[in-house]
């Protein structure tokens, strides 16, 4: 730990940034002084209320700055005192002198003049004290890791110099546990089967001591990454911040696609972070975690009643670097000896190595074996592999830096429960490497141009890629992860002519292995079945790129054993926490805060959760999730399919309905004319069932697709997709989606004069 004045030598924590701001204990009890009651007064603490809400939302929800906010309240005061100079004039111009005295009504204006229609929340100080007494929105609290020494008003003063903010733990947990549809998630698992649908399904939860001995043991998902806080021309782009974010595990799986369920635990530079190991920015939660996997757990106060709760920290996810910091690990996968977090693997090896079975494991145990040996206070045996004199240092040789942190969590192996992510393993790292190889292939041979690449991909409707220029092809294809999937399906479209069938049937063997990974449900034998693809496709990879395997192709073989202990690999991936990154990189642009821009964000994002629980508790997660955008309302018999529509939901009379123009239903957003899936392939199914979507209702809080069945004509290896034909005369159906969370919306491409169907999402891809 660094520190510059030799005479500090302990960590301080404090309760947050600029004093002028800062909210203590005597804050949270705000007093009518006024001693009024009757209506008025009802009436005006309504109206407190009701701004507090406004110039919430209005520097929250629509990203303001704090002088924004300040100019809508002195326009809006001004407005205010304007309507009421009409408001008297016209009193006085009505108003009898026998009944009324015009001294009073001015003098009532008078004292309505002095005040402000937002009042006791008009200031961002008074704001802010409104906010915690009213809403329990919770005050980040400041932990500095050194101290400097500056001249101030000609004074020396100690200052902080690295600092980080957090959000006490526990009380965000408890905070979040008042949402009615997350303890419904808590309360109400869904029943245990054999297939992984929810990271609850995996071994380690199912065999935690912890739930095993608590059923409804709470499950908390950690996340952490690097951000830039700035775009690349601001003047602290180079100004990166790490984030901690947490998730509840027992939320169901369609619920935690909203970013509402994603609670930002801690922010601090990175640099900082790093420099103190990320210890002392945990401290605070890894004693929440040791609490609640206590025999004690925790209580906390439900809605006015006491509940004891118990969990623990089920895993931890990230990209590589941030990943292998955390875990104590080495941070280089491209020069580090022993790169892989999971295993004994060295960089000789990786390529040799096809099948987890291949390597040796890391195991707890042996990971307290090399701490110890690399500190000297133990020695390790030596393991069966030849390693030259350069790699005889401890911490080479074992690949570790430093004791992570994490080892003080109650019953948490750093070995096993830092799973990879699929989105930086495959869209960031293995399918942009195969995409940008087939390019080249295809380029070089000069069998197609990047001008005729790019009037190609300058056609698609959406997610369209950047255009591709030469100097890309060897160094990066600049692309965001959206476009490196949209880039991934239509090039066999566009290269399926122009390369070698051994690597474009490689490269869609990999696009199958994606596609398993991607899949909401997935069973055992799926798990056996992506083992397989996975060799065969790292042995074709070796045998068409020799040199070119990285370390992140070897990180592929421990995924199926990933999915037994941690359930379906999109229970792990970044994605949804990369949605979050945005909400903050926009937010940094907005206040364009270099000097204490980790303060600004944290605070922002407490107050914002504040606001959606206070306004959302009933329904905190899935009003955001399901989104129906009404055409109009109608009696059900006024639609020509509407005894289909009876039949299915099997309503015995005419009742109301709402066409709808679109549906926003667990993520994907629903139209007419948009394809689905229907029927997916099975071993008594040998093609899956499309249809397209004619009409959706909303009937009876039910929500119903009237679909036309398309004909699937055959499975096309060499594009990996199926050929699909509207017939004429295909009758209409009605499906009920009320059940159904995981409805899969599907692209289809036109070539050649055909369709075709994309199955991004496939437990039982074509694999001989």
């Amino acid at each position: 730990m660094s520190n510059s004045d030799d005479e500090i030598i302990d960590l301080a924590e404090e309760s947050g940034g600029n004093e002028e701001y800062d909210l203590s204990d005597e804050d949270l009890l705000i007093d009518d002084a006024s001693d009024e009651s009757g209506k008025s007064h009802e009436h005006a603490v309504r109206i407190q209320e009701r701004a507090a809400e406004f110039l919430t939302y209005i520097k929250q929800e629509c990203v303001t700055t704090q002088v924004t906010i300040d100019n809508i309240v002195k326009g809006v005061d001004d407005l205010f005192r304007l309507y009421n100079q009409f408001l008297k004039a016209r009193i006085f111009e009505l108003s009898d002198s026998d009944f009324i005295q015009k001294k009073d009504i001015a003098e009532l204006f008078s004292y309505i003049n002095q005040q402000t229609i937002f009042e006791g929340v008009q200031t961002q100080y008074k704001l802010q004290r409104y906010q915690k007494a009213k809403w329990d929105a919770l005050v980040p609290r400041k932990v500095v890791f050194a101290w400097k020494r500056v001249l101030l008003h000609g004074k020396v003063r100690q200052v902080p110099s690295q600092f980080a903010y957090y959000v006490d733990f526990l009380e965000q947990l408890e905070s979040i546990l008042q949402c009615e549809d997350i303890l419904n998630c808590v309360d109400n698992p869904k029943p245990p089967s054999d297939e992984f649908r929810s990271a609850l399904d995996g071994y380690i939860y199912q065999n935690h001591p912890v739930a095993q001995k608590h059923p409804n043991a709470l499950g908390i998902i950690l996340y952490l990454d690097d951000i830039k806080a700035g775009d690349s021309l601001s003047s602290f782009s180079n100004l990166g911040l790490r984030n901690f974010l947490w998730s509840l595990a027992n939320i169901y799986p369609e619920l935690r696609s909203s970013v509402r369920a994603i609670q930002l635990l801690a922010l601090s530079k990175a640099s900082d972070a790093k420099n103190v190991k990320n210890e002392p920015i945990l401290k605070n939660f890894i004693h929440g975690i040791n609490r609640l996997s206590s025999e004690e757990g925790v209580t906390f106060n439900i809605k006015g009643v006491p509940r004891v709760f118990h969990g623990f920290l089920l895993f931890v996810i990230g990209d590589y670097p941030a990943l292998a910091n955390i875990g104590g690990f080495k941070e280089s996968a491209a020069f580090a000896w022993r790169f892989c977090r999971q295993c004994m693997v060295t960089q000789e090896e990786k390529s040799e190595k096809y099948e987890e079975s291949q390597v040796v494991l890391r195991t707890d145990v042996m990971h307290k074996q090399q701490l110890d040996a690399m500190e000297g206070t133990s020695i390790v045996m030596e393991d069966e592999t030849e390693e030259t004199e350069q790699h005889e240092k401890p911490t080479v040789k074992y690949g570790i830096n430093f004791r992570s942190p994490l080892l003080q969590v109650n019953h948490f192996q750093v070995t096993q429960c830092l799973p990879q992510d699929i989105m930086h393993l495959f869209l960031e790292g293995i399918l942009e490497t195969e995409c940008r190889f087939l390019l080249d292939h295809a380029v070089s041979s000069r069998k197609i141009s990047l001008k005729e690449v790019n009037l190609y991909l300058n056609d698609l409707p959406t997610e369209r890629p950047s255009p591709i220029e030469p100097q890309h092809l060897k160094n990066g294809l600049r692309q965001t992860s959206s476009q490196i999937l949209m880039l991934s399906v239509h090039l066999p479209f566009l290269l399926g002519k122009h390369c070698e069938t051994d690597r474009l049937r490689n490269f869609i063997l990999l696009l199958k292995v994606l596609s398993m990974c991607l899949c909401s449900v997935l069973k055992l034998d799926h798990v056996s079945l992506l083992k397989r693809m996975i060799k065969e496709y790292l042995v074709n990879f070796n045998l068409l790129y020799p040199g070119k395997f990285t370390a992140k192709h070897h990180f592929l073989i421990h995924l199926p054993t990933q999915i037994i202990l941690f359930s379906i690999p999109t229970e792990q991936w970044a994605m949804r926490f990369e949605a979050f990154h945005a909400t903050l990189k926009r937010l940094a642009k907005v206040l364009h805060n270099a000097k204490n821009l980790s303060f600004s964000l944290i605070t922002r994002m407490s107050s914002l959760q504040a606001y959606k629980i206070y306004m959302n508790k009933a329904n905190y997660l899935t009003h955001s999730v399901i989104k129906p955008q009404i055409k109009r309302k109608m009696k059900l018999s006024q639609d020509p399919h509407h005894h289909k529509m009876v039949t299915c939901l099997k309503l015995v009379e005419d009742c109301e309905a709402e066409q709808l123009l679109s549906l926003k239903w667990y993520g994907p957003i629903f139209a007419p004319g948009d394809t689905i899936l229907v029927t997916p392939r099975s071993a008594c199914i040998p093609l899956p069932k499309f249809a397209t979507v004619v009409d959706i209702f909303l009937i009876q809080e039910k929500f119903v697709v009237l679909c036309r069945e398309l004909k699937t004509i055959a499975y096309c290896e060499d594009l990996n997709a199926y050929e699909v034909k509207c017939e004429q005369g295909a009758g209409t159906e009605a499906m009920d989606i009320t059940e159904n969370c995981n409805l899969l919306k599907l692209m289809i491409i036109k070539s050649g004069g055909k369709d075709y169907v994309i199955l991004r999402q496939n437990s039982q891809p074509h694999f001989d």
